[in-house]
């Protein structure tokens, strides 16, 4: 017998296989050797595969006596998902003819998968090209997230794709993919989970390097040429261009860092003036040696001045007309209600140094909540809240008596408390000790109304209560 060990979905198997003589051991041809005569058992399960579609049975193999082919095809799917990877298979010949005697005996043992893979199965269910239920998985949630896999359609030797698991949902083994494959999958094709996913560059062929501190080389050929850069015209926005020979005077850029930048053109003090923006402001003396010194530092390559631009804008800032200050919230417009908007009665605006200035009077009194039809010693009259009638107290009390639900679900505080006083000390007339004690409501009389009724059995233990509150 032959373990094939694992094979790849789709394969076709060619089991060799050989028949003697029962006397002397000669190689011996056999008879009655058909499809129908291989038997393919699939998980330990005593039935063998119901169709003999893609078996083929050869005797005597290039003519040599006794020596047998059973050829096997995994890709034909007569028999719906029979072949299916995770899956172990044994392989036997039943009822053939040798030297006169009927025979057989297995010939062969095998699984369907990838070499590799951490996880060979099915898709059980299929909801999209990126979403579907497997056969058998890990019950973790994530357990294979990350990871790439083999999708091998059931019915095709060749037809696959390749896709990575961006999610994984371990109590429905639920697979979502980070992408479809190139082709249409379906229930019952074969999925072989292979690993951790690795770096695909977006371009095939292309490579990645990594240096000695763990980080990722730019191969040369891919690196940036400034010099090519620097030596071409640059045109900027406006119309304003840069000749090739300005550009190129920016030089010494060195690979991973600018520290080195030299000559660069600065901004002289009346450019920044709106005179300095006036026709001729940039003349070719603007861009002669040392022009720009004023502003830029060659040698700390810093701004050493910003000459009346400072001087500019805070005078433009002061200057700004309180008229356009209208944008809500801004400190412009807050500043210009304070400063020229509507006193109101009460305000005071200090002056320097925390002396009051002035507090302007407000017109509009009838808002002033102050009470002038009492004396300031009693201000505190019936309705206040520290001073109530006898009739705002009886509807509060009344109010929280009759709190619906107040003690539990239907029961006010006011009928808890009939009830609690009924037991407590309201009369027993009848029944103490038996099955049914009835008590009256607090004063009432033996004829008065029952509140509670208790229903209890022989050991006094209460098992029913009705209640009339």
């Amino acid at each position: 017998m032959l373990n094939l060990g694992k094979v790849k979905p789709g394969t076709t198997l060619r089991i060799p296989f050989s028949s003697f003589d029962k006397d002397d051991g000669s190689s011996i041809t056999m008879t009655n050797f058909t499809a129908a005569k291989i038997l393919v058992y699939k998980d330990g399960n005593t039935t063998e595969r119901a169709s003999t579609a893609g078996y083929t049975a050869t005797t005597d193999f290039d003519a040599k006596t006794g020596k047998h082919i059973a050829i096997i095809t995994l890709s034909d799917n007569t028999t719906a998902g029979h072949f299916a990877a995770g899956s172990e298979y044994l392989v036997a010949i039943d009822a053939v003819t040798v030297d006169a005697v009927v025979t057989g005996g297995w010939i062969a043992r095998f699984t369907i998968g990838y070499d590799g893979a951490i996880l060979d199965t099915t898709i059980a269910t299929l909801a999209s090209q990126t979403s579907f239920t497997l056969t058998a998985g890990p019950a973790e949630n994530d357990a294979i997230k990350g990871m790439w896999c083999i999708i091998h359609d059931v019915a095709s030797a060749v037809q696959l794709g390749y896709a990575i698991v961006s999610a994984y949902t371990g109590s429905t083994r639920t697979v979502t993919l980070a992408a479809g494959t190139t082709f249409t999958v379906a229930a019952t094709d074969n999925i072989s989970v292979m690993g951790i996913a690795p770096v695909i560059p977006v371009v095939p062929g292309r490579q990645l390097a990594v240096d000695a501190s763990n980080l990722v080389a730019v191969p040369d050929t891919q690196k940036v040429d400034v010099e090519t850069i620097k030596s071409q015209a640059v045109t900027l926005a406006g119309g304003i261009t840069f000749p090739a020979a300005t550009v190129a005077s920016t030089t010494n850029i060195t690979a991973g860092t600018f520290a080195n930048l030299t000559n660069l053109p600065t901004i002289p003090n009346d450019w920044i003036t709106a005179a300095g923006i006036a026709s001729g402001a940039f003349t070719a003396a603007k861009f002669a040696a040392g022009a720009f010194d004023a502003v830029w530092s060659v040698a700390t390559r810093t701004l050493s001045s910003f000459g009346t631009l400072v001087a500019d804008t805070a005078a433009a800032v002061w200057a700004s007309l309180t008229a356009s200050m209208t944008t809500a919230s801004s400190i412009g417009k807050k500043l210009a209600d304070w400063v020229i908007g509507t006193a109101q009665t009460g305000d005071t605006f200090p002056l320097a140094n925390g002396v009051n200035g002035f507090a302007p009077t407000k017109a509009d009194t009838a808002a002033i909540l102050l009470r002038t039809d009492v004396a300031t010693s009693t201000r505190s009259v019936s309705g206040d809240a520290m001073t109530l009638t006898s009739g705002e107290r009886s509807a509060i009390a009344a109010a929280l008596l009759d709190l619906a639900n107040g003690i539990e679900a239907g029961v006010t505080p006011r009928q808890a408390a009939r009830a609690i006083a009924a037991v407590a000390v309201g009369l027993l007339p009848s029944g103490a000790g038996s099955a049914t004690e009835a008590f009256k409501g607090i004063g009432q009389a033996a004829g008065g109304t029952t509140r509670v009724t208790n229903t209890v059995d022989a050991d006094g233990n209460r098992t029913a209560t009705t209640l009339n509150l």
